[in-house]
Formats: C-alpha cells, structure tokens, sequence
C-alpha cells in the first residue's frame, strides 16, 4: 500500500466522523430530530476518524457536559480508538504494507 492511499483512508475518515459528529451535535441541541447516539459516532470513527472525535470534544461544550452525564465514555473510547489505530499504522509498517 502506498503512503498516498494511507493519508486519503485518513482524511476521508476524519471527514465523515467530523460531519457525523457534527450531527450528533444538532441532536444534543435539539436543533434535528434524528436518532443518533455518541456510539454511532465511535462506530463511524473506527475508519481512521479517531481524531475527528477528540477534535469535536475539544471544540463543543455540549459534547463534553454529555459526556459528564455519560461517565466519559465518548472520551474513553475515543482514546482508544486513536491508540487502536496508531497500533495498525505501525504493525501496517514493520510488516512492510505501507511504503513511505
């Protein structure tokens, strides 16, 4: 695999989790009707959009007083799935997949 394919998968995940989360935003202030959930978010960020999540806790105060509520579950879990994906890139390079 190529390092060029690597970056897209990279920057379309973080895209798609910034535009889901952004979603689950409009939820938590009431502003759309829809039915989603932090774990829906997680679940879309699991394609590299790891990032994507703790930039959207960083960024909103309303993701983060959810989370309070939540017992920190959105911030757990996205820690672990950025350690997740960090731990592939690295195996994806000792295993000679991805060329720099």
């Amino acid at each position: 695999m190529d390092f060029t394919y690597l970056v897209v998968l990279i920057i379309a995940g973080f895209l798609i989790t910034y535009m889901f989360g952004i979603s689950y935003l409009k939820v938590l202030r009431g502003e759309s009707s829809q039915n989603i959930k932090y774990f829906h978010v997680l679940l879309i960020s699991l394609l590299f959009g790891g990032l994507a999540d703790l930039l959207l806790y960083a960024m909103f105060k309303d993701i983060r007083d959810e989370d309070r509520v939540d017992s920190h579950k959105f911030i757990i879990f996205s820690i672990l799935i950025n350690l997740f994906q960090i731990l592939i890139i690295i195996l994806l390079y000792i295993f000679n997949l991805i060329v720099f």
